[in-house]
């Protein structure tokens, strides 16, 4: 059986880096709060280029298609959705990871 992990990657438009870092952080701390979410987070370039990864690996595809559609709706009528503070649109991709390759949200 294989995890599905989805990964954002996005740039804020000039001046919006930090309120992009918190609506992402708050997307991610639902899709953890989630049945089916194993684990996600936010990080932030290591160069001064205001790029942002979110990423969240899901027991499998129907609860990332749950968890996914469920927080980005929910999320979006709250904050007005993501793409006013973006540069351009996000680079997604969702791919299948061995789950022996994670170890689990407890681990440190």
């Amino acid at each position: 059986m294989m995890y599905w992990i989805e990964i954002v990657v996005c740039s804020p438009r000039n001046d919006k880096a930090k309120r992009l870092h918190r609506l992402l952080e708050y997307r991610t701390s639902r899709k953890k709060d989630c049945e089916g979410c194993v684990n996600a987070w936010v990080g932030t370039a290591v160069v001064e280029s205001g790029v942002i990864l979110e990423c969240a690996i899901f027991e499998d595809e129907a609860a990332w298609g749950r968890i996914s559609e469920g927080v980005n709706t929910a999320c979006d009528k709250r904050d007005g959705g993501l793409e006013p503070i973006l540069t351009g649109p996000p680079i997604v991709g969702v791919f299948q990871i061995p789950r022996s390759a994670v170890t689990s949200n407890d681990v440190g």
